[in-house]
Formats: structure tokens, C-alpha cells, sequence
């Protein structure tokens, strides 16, 4: 990742739960569908979470927010700042992979 991304406790935990997943021979799709799945990651994620899983600045988000573009996020109550499913946030990642763009194609 970039130099000036920000990890959080949670993009940390994140890449050891992706590590754990690509030791047992998941790759591709498939290893983001088992960490979208993965019931030791939370559910949710903060702006800061997101940005670093996702490789980005929180900045970047905040314009793809004002842009309507994925991914898509809450503002619940008693929360600062937008919350994002992690799980869309993997599935998004698994659909931008090799092998899935590869299988739309042969579609």
C-alpha cells in the first residue's frame, strides 16, 4: 500500500485474515468472496478502514461519495463519519480481479 494511506487495527486485521485465506489456496474472487464471508471481520467499517483496505485515501472516497460511485456506505446514528459493509467493499474487490473479469468475458 501507498506510503501515506493510513492502516487502522482493522486494515491490519484485515490483510492477516487475507493471508490466512491465501494460505489455505484461495486467490482471486474467491479469496475476497471467503473474506466477505469471514465472521472475524467486522461487518462494518469506518472511512479510514475502508480507504486502506481499499488501497486509497479517505480522500478518494469522499469524492467517489460526492460522485455516487461504489462503494456504497450508511450514516447511522451514533456514528461519525459514513459506514461501509465490508462485505460489499470484498465484493467489489473480487469483481475487479483477474479471473472474474476473465469469466464475464467468456459470458
Amino acid at each position: 500500500m501507498a506510503s501515506n494511506i493510513i492502516e487502522t487495527e482493522v486494515s491490519h486485521l484485515f490483510e492477516r485474515r487475507k493471508r490466512h485465506h491465501q494460505g489455505n489456496g484461495l486467490r482471486g474472487a474467491a479469496l475476497f468472496r471467503a473474506l466477505a464471508a469471514d465472521t472475524e471481520l467486522p461487518g462494518h467499517v469506518d472511512d479510514a478502514t475502508a480507504a486502506a483496505i481499499l488501497g486509497v485515501l479517505p480522500a478518494t472516497l469522499k469524492a467517489r461519495r460526492r460522485k455516487h460511485m461504489p462503494p456504497a456506505y450508511t450514516r447511522p446514528l451514533g456514528f461519525k463519519g459514513p459506514q461501509y459493509d465490508l462485505a460489499e467493499i470484498c465484493d467489489m474487490l473480487a469483481e475487479n480481479t483477474a479471473d472474474a473479469r476473465n469469466s464475464a468475458d467468456a459470458a
